[in-house]
């Protein structure tokens, strides 16, 4: 049935691109293929609808798929629940040839509708450094910033709102860089983190050479100069009435 539809919205489009002597080259299936483009057998996670979403445009911008083409060639990759809701909703549409926005529109309803996207929002617009260390802020900040990408998308913007989530510290040294590249940033907040870190281990190695003189309170350190008094004691008279003297 699929093999059919595919078919037939080849032919048609290839018809209507004969008329013209001047289009480009037409990319084939086979060639899409060839780049092993993500299966999708449908999910409720939104974010690995969203990721495949995004890597499917992705085969088609480095492949050159043509406009028509790419809801024939991305619901070829639809598999089990997935592939039985499109062709649902293939019917419902009443049409043979679906435009790409029109399938981007209906798949996002599906799988990542309006409500989780709000969410993910919140969540990247809410996020900050905590007890994260740069490098999972980063990775953090990354993952969430696909669902918004109108708050990052100049490097500046990026920046500036990565920079806001840092922690307050290692925020006002990099404010006075003023860094507008988002890579530069990234790479700043790591030294600065990194630097504190081994400041903080070499004091703390300073710290456990010391004395310990916790444990000898209450006691009086030895000093050698300090000699004992000089005591005389007295013993009994011996036969002779004559007495001797002992020192301690």
């Amino acid at each position: 049935m699929f093999v059919d539809f595919l078919q037939q919205n080849l032919q048609a489009n290839s018809e209507r691109n004969s008329s013209s002597q001047l289009t480009k080259p037409t990319i084939s299936f086979k060639s899409f293929k060839s780049l092993q483009p993500p299966e999708f057998k449908g999910t409720v996670d939104p974010v690995e609808a969203k990721i495949w979403l995004r890597e499917i445009e992705k085969t088609f911008e480095i492949v050159g798929v043509e406009e028509e083409k790419k809801t024939i060639f991305a619901a070829f990759m639809l598999k089990g629940e997935a592939n039985y809701w499109w062709e649902a909703k293939r019917v419902l549409e009443g049409s043979s040839i679906i435009s790409w926005a029109r399938f981007t529109e209906l798949f996002l309803e599906k799988y990542f509708p309006k409500h989780l996207e709000n969410q993910m929002e919140l969540k990247f617009l809410e996020l900050k450094q905590g007890n994260m260390s740069v490098a999972e802020y980063e990775a953090k900040f990354t993952e969430l910033s696909r669902f918004v990408p109108y708050q990052v998308d100049t490097d500046e913007k990026k920046a500036r709102r990565f920079q806001q989530g840092l922690k307050p510290w290692i925020q006002n040294r990099v404010a006075v860089l003023e860094i507008t590249s988002y890579a530069t940033l990234v790479h700043k907040a790591c030294i600065v983190e990194s630097g504190s870190e081994l400041y903080n281990k070499e004091k703390g190695d300073r710290k456990r050479k010391t004395p310990q003189n916790s444990q000898n309170s209450g006691k009086k350190p030895w000093n050698p100069s300090v000699k004992k008094p000089f005591i005389k004691r007295e013993v009994p008279q011996n036969r002779e009435g004559s007495q001797r003297f002992r020192t301690a």
